[in-house]
């Protein structure tokens, strides 16, 4: 399987260079990553990649959405899955591989897990009561997983011992059919860390096919 992986970073060169350093432990030879930084300085002093082709963009636009369709535009074609990483993500040795099984069993076009921050491994549960009202009022939280809501919210799932779900839309950190996803970008109006492009991304790339949210499947995402 060929993966050509995307990762927009801005000012945390530390931890960029540690989720590279585990890449090259996971990939094969066969597989790419291009690195887009929007970084005050650019960065000089890359290890050496053995087990992927590697490939650096310095960009002073500061937008995590204009800097992943910096990397569409330079992806390899012939890639079977194109995955977006963020540079505060850290995959376990199987990520990769399980979010293309998923895709492939379930003749989708994307995929992604759950990402969870390794200190609490908690994700939000359904509120209940009164607050559960206030949430479905002011569509902030649905009784489906993977629903979403006309405010553009809800997580795709609670439950990360639960079986894979369909979901109208996946988390930042996904994988998707390169045949599917390379003539698809991601909004240009995004800045900085571009809270929500992963949905609107979601909500046109849907139209093409299934996508599928396996909670099984977890990146460690180490939020500030």
């Amino acid at each position: 399987m060929k993966f050509s992986i995307i990762i927009p970073t801005r000012n945390r060169q530390k931890l960029l260079i540690k989720l590279l350093s585990h890449l090259d432990d996971i990939l094969t030879k066969n597989s790419e990553i291009i690195v887009i930084d929007s970084s005050d300085l650019v960065i000089n002093n890359f290890p050496t990649f053995s087990n992927f082709k590697f490939r650096y963009i310095h960009t002073n636009i500061k937008s995590a959405a204009i800097q992943r369709n910096i990397g569409l535009d330079q992806i390899d074609r012939t890639s079977n899955l194109t995955f977006f990483l963020d540079d505060d993500t850290f995959p376990n040795a199987e990520y990769l591989n399980q979010i293309s099984e998923a895709i492939m069993k379930y003749d989708a076009i994307g995929a992604s897990g759950l990402a969870l921050n390794p200190k609490s491994k908690i994700l939000r549960h359904k509120p209940k009561g009164l607050k559960g009202l206030v949430y479905r009022l002011f569509l902030l939280d649905s009784k489906k997983d993977g629903k979403l809501l006309k405010s553009a919210i809800n997580i795709p799932c609670r439950d990360y011992l639960g079986e894979p779900i369909e979901s109208d839309w996946l988390i930042g950190c996904s994988g998707w059919k390169t045949s599917a996803i390379e003539e698809t970008k991601f909004e240009n109006d995004f800045y900085g860390a571009s809270l929500a492009e992963d949905v609107i991304l979601s909500i046109r790339m849907k139209k093409k096919g299934a996508l599928i949210v396996d909670p099984k499947i977890v990146i460690d995402h180490f939020e500030e």
